[in-house]
């Protein structure tokens, strides 16, 4: 009960700091406008930078490595699409073809018995941005079916500080997570760098928003993601003492 209380302060939190959800991303409207630049990392048919210009009328990279999907991209000029994955290095990997169109991966060697795949070419963010010349974001979605960690160990602390908000879909819960840690070891290198945690506690990581705290121009908001912050914490929390309790009760039957 209590962790369904603490789930529901921090929604109506997240709904009163102005975040708003696309294509199950969460991010933060007040932050971008006409002049605003935005990567869409894993953008599979288009749908989240599509729904991102046509709201503000910003410009759109959108980065995606599957033949098939980036065949059918939508016609935007607000758009520019890069037939490409977006990976922590430069070079080719391969690419496993699902049956859903948004769970194709990257693996570095290709199982003999896997038919279904792409060669692809890979770019890291700085190549894409410097391609652009761009020298920094209003908006970094990352959807990337596994690479998201790669792409954040190949970035730099200035690089990071240069983007206003990044929307991840962490992978753990399909099982490609690098290390059993790797996952907070991007919290709190971003909380270092000031950046402030949006996330759903019943959803964790599979929706996870980050903004730039300097960024937000409205103190009323900050003090709201703040908040919302410590909210999370205490779900985590209490989560982690519900396992320990259950985990206790067990051993003791035993």
């Amino acid at each position: 009960m209590i962790k369904q209380f603490l789930a529901t302060i921090c929604r109506a939190l997240i709904r009163l700091a102005g975040v708003e959800c696309i294509e199950d991303h969460y991010y933060l409207p007040a932050l971008l406008g006409p002049h605003s630049k935005v990567v869409d990392g894993g953008a599979n048919l288009g749908r989240f930078s599509q729904a991102i210009v046509s709201r503000h009328g910003c410009h759109s990279m959108a980065v995606e490595p599957e033949a098939k999907n980036f065949s059918s991209r939508p016609p935007d000029a607000r758009i520019t699409w890069h037939p490409c994955a977006l990976s922590g290095a430069n070079g080719t990997m391969v690419l496993l073809i699902s049956r859903d169109c948004t769970a194709h991966r990257l693996v570095a060697d290709l199982d003999k018995d896997e038919k279904n795949s792409q060669t692809v070419v890979c770019r890291t963010l700085e190549f894409i941005l410097k391609e652009a010349n761009w020298s920094g974001l209003d908006l970094l979605k990352l959807d990337i079916e596994g690479m998201e960690w790669s792409v954040f160990d190949s970035m730099s602390d200035v690089q990071l500080s240069k983007i206003h908000q990044i929307t991840v879909e962490f992978h753990d819960f399909a099982g490609l997570c690098p290390a059993s840690d790797a996952t907070w070891k991007i919290y709190r290198r971003l909380a270092k760098l000031g950046f402030l945690e949006v996330e759903d506690p019943d959803a964790g990581s599979y929706n996870v928003l980050f903004v730039k705290a300097t960024s937000l121009s409205d103190p009323s908001q900050r003090l709201v993601l703040t908040v919302l912050q410590g909210a999370v914490w205490l779900s985590r929390k209490w989560h982690r003492l519900g396992c320990l309790l259950r985990l206790g009760g067990r051993t003791a039957i035993a």
